[in-house]
């Protein structure tokens, strides 16, 4: 898995025309948000075409059975499809992050700015410092 050329410009038209899409379990969740955006990034998904989840207690099921926990799932995925693992004070754009929110593990984007992910209305924004850790999709 490399950046596509022009990467920066694919990730910013996912980012534009998913907005303001609604908060789906299995449709649009976080890691169907950030496996959109490494896909627009490098053509290439991160979660394993046989992982799948119609709702939030099969979102977990998925997890459990594939990484164990929400954490080791992501790492197990970005490993597997070829993310480079990255300290977290050096996330940037196209970065993929799992982040603590309200006590919670995410994934998210890093547009540059902030962690985003998919909210009940659009996207929700994040401190990058909330990231606990990090992955970059490694350069052509």
């Amino acid at each position: 898995m490399i950046k596509l050329p022009e990467w920066q410009t694919k990730l910013h038209k996912y980012l534009t025309e998913n907005r303001d899409r609604d908060f789906v379990w299995g449709t649009w969740d976080c890691c169907i948000f950030s496996d959109g955006a490494i896909h627009a990034i490098s053509g290439k998904h991160v979660i394993p075409s046989e992982l799948r989840w119609g709702s939030e207690s099969d979102a977990f099921e998925s997890i459990t059975e594939y990484g164990r926990t929400f954490a080791n799932a992501i790492k197990k995925a970005a490993r597997e499809a070829g993310l480079e693992p990255i300290d977290v004070s050096q996330i940037t754009a196209g970065d993929l992050a799992v982040y603590m929110n309200n006590n919670e593990e995410l994934c998210g984007i890093c547009d540059g700015y902030a962690l985003i992910s998919p909210a009940d209305d659009g996207y929700a924004f994040n401190k990058c410092d909330t990231a606990r850790i990090a992955w970059r999709v490694p350069d052509g």
